[in-house]
């Protein structure tokens, strides 16, 4: 297991999640109780975070916490017109660890 991979996948599925849900950083933080610092240094992989963050975010988002450790693929969620669109490929932001 890659060093810091669950912190990784939580990261990719918070993002994630709050997108698809039209949330931004600020309004997940005032659900939450977080700062939107926080909100987006987890989505860097910035910070660690603790078990009862994880349960509020996930709650917030109306996830089970389960959901935001296991690896989606990132094509797994279609656009919302329905239209197949191709991304290039970005370049690793913040501190998280290389995929293998």
């Amino acid at each position: 297991m890659v060093k810091g991979h669950a912190r990784q996948t939580f990261a990719k599925n918070l993002k994630r999640l709050r997108q698809q849900r039209g949330l931004t950083q600020q309004s997940l933080a005032t659900a939450t109780g977080l700062t939107p610092m926080y909100i987006s240094n987890l989505e860097r992989c910035i910070n660690n975070v603790s078990l009862d963050n994880m349960e509020r975010i996930a709650q917030a988002l109306s996830a089970d916490l389960f959901t935001m450790l296991i690896e989606v693929p990132e094509d797994s969620t279609p656009p919302e017109d329905g239209k197949s669109r191709k991304r290039a490929p970005r370049q690793a932001i913040g501190k998280c660890p290389p995929e293998d």
